[in-house]
């Protein structure tokens, strides 16, 4: 499994009980001096932080930092992830820990992973929005699409509209099934490049074969957590 090497996100900086000059809380928060808009936006960034303070024209002096558990992980998730205040953190946090120890959560299909954060932790959220998450992560080298041989099997069927996914072990019935489907794949993905019939030949093999069988095999790269960590995604997995 390879890891690629790029340069770490830069730490956030947090701020302290203290006060500030204009100077420096512009810094921080990353908002201009020349901005029309100043005092409203660092008012709003220090608020979706987690932070008290008393503003003024010339400085800004911070009342109240974030300590609980929540507070600390959410202002981390916003200011090193560029999440949403409107995000929900529990669900990010949940989907997180099941990343890093959950190996069967690891090397399921998405709609699998929203099943699961409903059925077993009452949360809904939808696949789309894990995916986005997980992108950050991904983007960061905090987690891995491994491209190892440790992938499992699955199968996709509908039944009365509804679409069901399970996986499939070595020992299932269904295996021999699926040795004839990967069969039959080959065979037309054989006779597709013969026919020089390549451009946009893999739906048409996908319908023939869903035709066929009455359902969809497919394997599913496991998502991995990464062995390094910067300091801040430290403290985000220790607060997880």
């Amino acid at each position: 499994m390879s890891i690629k090497k790029l340069e770490p996100p830069p730490l956030i900086e947090k701020l302290e009980l203290r006060s500030y000059s204009r100077n420096e809380i512009a810094r921080l928060t990353e908002v201009s001096l020349k901005d029309k808009n100043f005092a409203a936006k660092v008012k709003t960034r220090l608020t979706n932080w987690g932070y008290g303070y008393n503003y003024s024209s010339r400085t800004v002096e911070i009342t109240k930092i974030p300590t609980t558990a929540e507070e600390r992980l959410k202002e981390l998730l916003i200011r090193k992830l560029d999440f949403s205040v409107q995000t929900d953190f529990k669900a990010f946090t949940i989907m997180l820990h099941l990343f890093r120890t959950d190996r069967n959560f690891m090397a399921m299909p998405w709609k699998t992973r929203e099943t699961v954060l409903y059925e077993q932790y009452g949360i809904t959220i939808a696949d789309s929005t894990m995916r986005n998450w997980t992108s950050k992560l991904l983007s960061d080298d905090v987690l891995l699409k491994s491209f190892s041989a440790n992938h499992n099997l699955w199968c996709t069927h509908i039944e009365n509209g509804i679409k069901y996914q399970e996986k499939i072990s070595e020992t299932d019935e269904k295996m021999a099934e699926y040795k004839k489907y990967n069969a039959m794949r080959s065979q037309l993905l054989a006779e597709a490049q013969e026919a020089n019939n390549t451009t946009n030949c893999w739906g048409g093999v996908i319908n023939k074969l869903w035709n066929n069988f009455h359902c969809c095999y497919y394997t599913v790269k496991p998502i991995e957590p990464v062995a390094w960590y910067d300091d801040d995604y430290k403290e985000i997995f220790s607060l997880v």
